[in-house]
């Protein structure tokens, strides 16, 4: 893969303009000419890094370059650290080799190309480099922990897949098994001599042995990159609990680049509140993917968004992880989301969630979500960005029991503001106080969904 503009060592072209004006001496780099010659023009673009996932530990962005040249009867100039432009004066005509050295802003090469071309005097000579990322084995560390008597008979499982859709068994030892109070459990994986690129990661652990009926407990998904000569480390804590049956299903991956995911609600963590909560993601670049939803690392869907479902399978006072790997349709990017979902106990304070359409609402505007209690005020103010067309869910959570009024506010659209009246029906125009408004019972729980509204 080549490209004029990104820096990831993936086919970095470095454009390299050789301007003969008639024949000098050795090479001068920068400053002014001593005297009429050749001069070679190095022309680098570069752009930030959007990775995000479990990656190696040191800087994958290449952000300058060392850059030297041979020519004739051993005429050398460099190397010279660069970071843009650079414009070699008064080379000898002949054949002139380059090397071009990518290095991140430590100075750690990362990869490199060679390019010639013949300098004639009185013409112009264009030289192509391709950095290529340096090729050879990494390794991979995974260290993961969870919290203590939780698991009695705790087993693993773990899968590595590569960008050839390439599945190898992760070896993953317990090193503390978590059963004594105050020892949280702990295990790891090592795996050596992986080929430079992107891999899936997906662990499970398991209370017994999964082969004759083990429970799953949890689990979780991430892609990670591994970069020759270095080792890269995930540290992942995870919230054990009893789990459910899970399904097998296979994927396939062609991974490189980073992909930068923006999920509604934002990553984090969100409430199970009314029938369920749904999760969406887009691609900051617009670029297009495909997607394998993991609930407690528990393959359950796929595409660009997941609705869990609230229903008797979740356990109420626990957390459960959600991860979403997802691949760019080329085979060349990955990326990955995360939310912990959060079920609320028997008796917990009220949660009033709804859906916001944002039919005509500017990507990047801020709705302001305002809750009022009846004879109390302000109570709660939370705040939601439009990253897409699609809708998605509000929460407004740790109510007491009482009445209450929302308050929706457009910081993008002046003088948009409405309210929520559940006993007139719907949406209003007029404010707080309110005789009709929703009444949340002294029981507490999840309140059935406030009717979706838009622009």
């Amino acid at each position: 893969m080549k490209t004029t503009t990104k820096l990831f060592l993936f086919g970095i072209v470095v454009a390299l303009t050789i301007a003969v004006v008639g024949c000098g001496g050795i090479g001068n780099i920068g400053g002014a000419p001593t005297h009429k010659g050749t001069s070679l023009t190095i022309n680098v673009g570069k752009v930030a890094s959007l990775s995000k996932d479990i990656n190696p530990p040191v800087s994958t962005l290449v952000s300058q370059f060392m850059i030297s040249g041979t020519g004739p009867g051993g005429a050398t100039f460099g190397p010279t650290n660069s970071s843009g432009n650079l414009v070699v004066n008064d080379l000898i005509a002949g054949t002139w080799n380059v090397l071009v050295v990518g290095q991140n802003s430590s100075g750690i090469p990362l990869g490199e190309g060679t390019g010639s071309g013949v300098v004639v005097i009185g013409q112009q000579t264009t030289i192509s480099v391709t950095v290529n990322e340096y090729t050879g084995p990494g390794s991979f560390q995974l260290n993961i922990t969870w919290l203590p008597q939780i698991v009695a008979d705790p087993h693993f499982t773990g899968v590595l897949t590569d960008s050839h859709s390439v599945n190898t068994p992760m070896p993953i030892t317990i090193t503390a098994a978590g059963t004594d109070p105050g020892v949280p459990g702990a295990a790891n994986s090592l795996m050596t001599g992986l080929a430079n690129g992107w891999y899936a990661v997906v662990c499970q652990l398991f209370d017994g042995n999964p082969g004759s009926g083990g429970f799953l407990s949890t689990g979780f998904a991430d892609v990670m990159r591994v970069l020759s000569g270095f080792q890269t480390v995930g540290n992942v804590d995870l919230h054990a609990i009893k789990g459910y049956s899970s399904i097998d299903v296979d994927v396939t991956l062609n991974m490189m680049d980073p992909l930068n995911m923006l999920g509604t609600p934002p990553q984090g963590t969100v409430t199970l509140a009314g029938s369920g909560i749904g999760m969406s993601v887009v691609e900051q670049n617009s670029v297009a993917f495909t997607g394998i939803w993991y609930l407690n690392g528990t393959p359950v869907g796929t595409g660009a968004s997941y609705f869990v479902a609230n229903g008797s399978n979740f356990r109420q006072g626990e957390s459960y992880r959600l991860d979403g790997l997802f691949f760019a349709t080329d085979g060349q990017r990955a990326g990955s989301a995360h939310w912990v979902v959060n079920v609320p106990a028997a008796n917990a304070d009220t949660t009033i969630s709804g859906v916001i359409t944002p039919t005509n609402f500017p990507i990047g505007d801020t709705i302001t979500v305002e809750a009022f209690q009846y004879n109390v005020g302000l109570v709660s103010v939370s705040t939601y960005m439009v990253s897409s067309a699609q809708p998605f869910q509000y929460q407004v959570t740790n109510l007491t029991p009482g009445g209450y009024i929302l308050k929706f506010v457009s910081q993008e659209i002046p003088g948009w503001v409405n309210y929520w009246h559940p006993g007139n029906g719907g949406m209003g125009t007029s404010s707080y106080p309110d005789s009709a408004s929703f009444v949340i019972p002294t029981t507490g729980g999840v309140v059935a969904n406030v009717t979706s509204f838009n622009n």
